[in-house]
């Protein structure tokens, strides 16, 4: 259990096989570029902020998950931090029949998500947050049945498949008088979208739809009911 303090890796079996159980407001850090197979876990009923941070590429490839509460991960890292390694591993949004908010908050290293986004089991729907002003790479196709809520710096649906969102989400740019960017695809393809409404929250004026491959990628909005963006 990590209670609080720093945890640094010092190499990539540094904690075997065992759970990462994180229990309030902590850091993790890496000695040198590390790839744990560890699932780390976010376990408190009082929402707490687990930081990620230090200046070395650190990779989580099991699955990361939070029970308990609402939480946020604090991407404070200078290197990039990588969730998962492929799309078989899972970031959890909530346990059994809760419906949670995960927090995401990107500083300048950046996120890469190779992982599934999920609800938890049973019928809770679970949304996802994005803060901070760095950049977010969504490399797997995600089911969480909540709303997705993008507050600032850039989101990119990488390339090469469409939907990394899941389609029926509901989907808002900007928060305060920050601005958010969703960018379509990058140097490895096109990617589509289709989201089930689309609004901008806040005073920010730079919430932006962008491509980012030079083949075309389409955004699909099927709402019902008016928003504005």
């Amino acid at each position: 259990n990590l209670t609080a303090g720093t945890l640094i890796a010092g190499n990539d079996a540094a904690f075997g096989t065992s759970l990462i159980n994180v229990t309030a407001a902590s850091t993790i850090e890496a000695s040198a570029t590390r790839a744990l197979a560890n699932n780390l876990q976010l376990n408190s009923t009082t929402a707490f902020s687990l930081n990620l941070g230090g200046s070395q590429a650190l990779a989580f490839n099991g699955n990361v998950s939070q029970i308990g509460n609402s939480h946020t991960i604090a991407i404070t890292n200078s290197a990039l931090t990588t969730f998962g390694d492929a799309s078989s591993d899972q970031l959890i949004l909530a346990e059994n029949n809760q419906a949670r908010t995960l927090t995401l908050d990107v500083g300048a290293g950046g996120l890469t998500i190779n992982s599934t986004i999920v609800d938890g089991a049973g019928t809770g729907a679970d949304n996802l947050t994005k803060a901070g002003s760095g950049t977010m790479t969504l490399n797997a196709s995600s089911t969480y049945t909540g709303i997705t809520n993008l507050q600032n710096g850039t989101t990119i649906l990488g390339g090469g498949a469409g939907d990394r969102l899941p389609v029926t989400t509901a989907l808002t740019l900007g928060s305060g008088a920050n601005s958010a960017t969703l960018q379509l695809g990058n140097g490895s393809g096109a990617s589509s979208q289709t989201i089930a409404s689309l609004t901008t929250s806040g005073s920010g004026t730079s919430n932006q739809i962008v491509g980012g491959n030079a083949t075309f990628s389409t955004l699909t909005v099927n709402q019902s009911t008016n928003t504005t963006y």
